[in-house]
Parts: structure tokens; sequence; C-alpha cells
């Protein structure tokens, strides 16, 4: 859409609001989708891990190292909830799943504005590669639960292997995702 309004000159601030508003409605619900779908380890503490390989390796060994952590911090104890695939485990805790992934998308926005004005481009790219697994939870979320209205499914081989990795999820954990992401940000700075 913004290569169709810079082409054919239709650079109004309206439709370029437009476009940016609907940009971030778009990646809000998919950042919504991958945690009620099944809870992770935080948005932000994913981007951090990666932007802080991406600092303090080459690229080409950061990407891999980012893919990876991510299933490493997912098998740390975090924020969740046993069970939460169960519709009646999610409905039980919606407001707190809700502030938690609200708090947790307006810091990974502000993460990677701020990387973006500090022109660290690929410190947020191998970021976004570290929290990239999670996105397959969108598909799920949209497809086979009809947007949490159906129980999740038993999925394939990859999707029991990222939710079965994920053994720790407590309510406790959001306390270690608080201190590992003040930790990581102390390198990062």
């Amino acid at each position: 859409m913004l290569v169709f309004m810079l082409r054919f000159g239709l650079e109004s601030k309206l439709t370029i609001k437009t476009f940016l508003v609907m940009k971030y409605k778009l990646m809000t619900s998919m950042l919504i989708a991958s945690y009620t779908a099944n809870y992770n380890m935080t948005f932000t503490n994913h981007l951090l891990t990666g932007a802080t390989l991406a600092k303090v390796l080459p690229l080409p060994i950061a990407i891999p190292l980012a893919f990876a952590s991510h299933f490493i911090l997912d098998a740390v104890p975090h924020f969740g909830f046993k069970n939460i695939g169960s519709l009646e485990v999610r409905n039980n805790h919606k407001k707190l799943l809700a502030s938690v992934i609200l708090l947790d998308i307006i810091l990974g926005i502000s993460i990677s504005i701020w990387l973006l004005a500090s022109g660290h481009y690929r410190w947020l790219l191998v970021g976004l590669v570290a929290y990239s697994p999670d996105l397959l939870w969108i598909y799920r979320f949209i497809v086979e639960e009809k947007f949490g209205r159906l129980a999740p499914t038993e999925g394939n081989r990859f999707t029991k292997f990222h939710a079965n990795i994920q053994k720790y999820e407590r309510p406790w954990g959001g306390f270690i995702e608080v201190i590992y992401a003040a930790s990581i940000l102390l390198i990062l700075i």
C-alpha cells in the first residue's frame, strides 16, 4: 500500500497515518493471537535476546543462534499458566493475560522503535528472528481454533515440540522474565 501511495503521489498525512494505523493493528492482533494460542516467553525478551546476540556476534552466527535461543528461552520458567491451551484456563485468566500482553506489546514496540531510531537495524532484524517461531501460533489460533473459540488441536511435530518445551509456565515466572529483561537490557545498552 505504501508503495502504491509513493508511486502515485498519494503522500497525504491522512493516507500515511491510515497505513500506519492499519499496520499497527495487524501487528498487535498477530502478537495477541500468538500469546492466546499458547502463552510463550514474552516478545520483549525474545527481541532483546536476538538484539543482544546481534550486538556481540557477527550476523551469520547471530541469526541461527537467535532462532535457537527462542526454544531455550521457552524452556526456562516464564509467565503463563499450566494448560493455557484449554478454553477454561484462558477464560479464567483473561484480564491478567490481556494486561501482560498489552504491556509486552508496548515494551516490544518501544524497544523496536528505539533500535530503529538508534540505527541498529541488524539488531532489530535478529531480534525478530529470535521471536519468529511464535508466529506459527497465529495460524493455529486463527485457522484451527477460529480465533480462540475452539480448543487447540494436537498439531504437527513442530508445534508439539514447541508446546512441550514450555513445561514451566507459571504466574511466578513473570518475575524471572522481568529480571532477565532488565539484565539483558543492561548488556544491550
